[in-house]
């Protein structure tokens, strides 16, 4: 059972090279973070429809982790963050992350 969330908000370094960077996101790097011990699932998304009037979304992807051990899946992450295949497509100037546990659940 899910119960956190590990969030990232992400962009590429230029609109050139969005191909190149979903392409290492889907293809290496998500698929590196799932394996790991504790992490069970990972969603992506793109930005669609900015709500708040005035601007672009400062970010234009994110990537939802769900975890089952957040313990377990810290230090897999931490652990594993050196040996990573990391790409130049990825700002990491702008990038984001947070760690968020389910405390409430509302179902239709």
């Amino acid at each position: 059972m899910t119960k956190a969330i590990f969030v990232s908000l992400t962009n590429p370094v230029s609109s050139e090279r969005d191909a190149e960077y979903n392409g290492w996101f889907n293809g290496t790097h998500g698929p590196e973070v799932v394996a790991l011990d504790g992490i069970r699932k990972l969603t992506r998304y793109r930005a669609n429809v900015n709500v708040v009037p005035g601007g672009e979304p400062v970010h234009q992807y994110l990537a939802v982790y769900e975890i089952d051990d957040v313990d377990t899946a810290l230090k897999a992450m931490g652990e594993a963050a050196p040996n990573f295949t990391m790409s130049d497509s990825l700002d990491f100037g702008t990038m984001s992350g947070v760690v968020f546990e389910k405390i409430f659940t509302l179902d239709k």
